[in-house]
């Protein structure tokens, strides 16, 4: 079991990317928020971004929805930058500004090893 988080972490190592978390602050949340122009705390991260979405991620997520990407995310990452992840927080991806639709744990070998985010475009 140790052998597949080992490899779970060299995959993400391999594939991931350099993303922006724009992070919710606490009682900013106004119409600014939904057109998408508040000023956000940005953090950048290292993740893997998946655009072809595949029967495997949906299920993942435990719903089907209408998504743009799915992010994944090393709570490592997170604990390195010392933020959590809130639903409300954004993401940027290559310029483009996602929402999250859906925020799921990513349990690998029995392990809580971080986050498997189901994305949509601000439009």
């Amino acid at each position: 079991m140790e052998k597949l988080k080992t490899t779970w972490e060299d995959l993400i190592n391999l594939v991931s990317m350099t993303i922006t978390i724009q992070k919710f602050q606490e009682g900013s949340y106004d119409e600014d928020w939904d057109e998408g122009t508040k000023q956000y705390t940005e953090h950048t991260i290292q993740a893997r971004v998946k655009y072809e979405i595949t029967e495997r991620d949906i299920e993942s997520l435990g719903e089907d929805m209408l998504l743009d990407a799915v992010i994944f995310i090393r709570n490592k990452d997170l604990n390195a930058l010392g933020i959590t992840l809130a639903s409300q927080d954004r993401f940027k991806v290559n310029t483009v500004d996602y929402r999250i639709t859906k925020l799921k744990p990513h349990i690998v070998a029995g392990q809580d090893v971080g986050f498997v985010i189901g994305v949509r475009e601000v439009m």
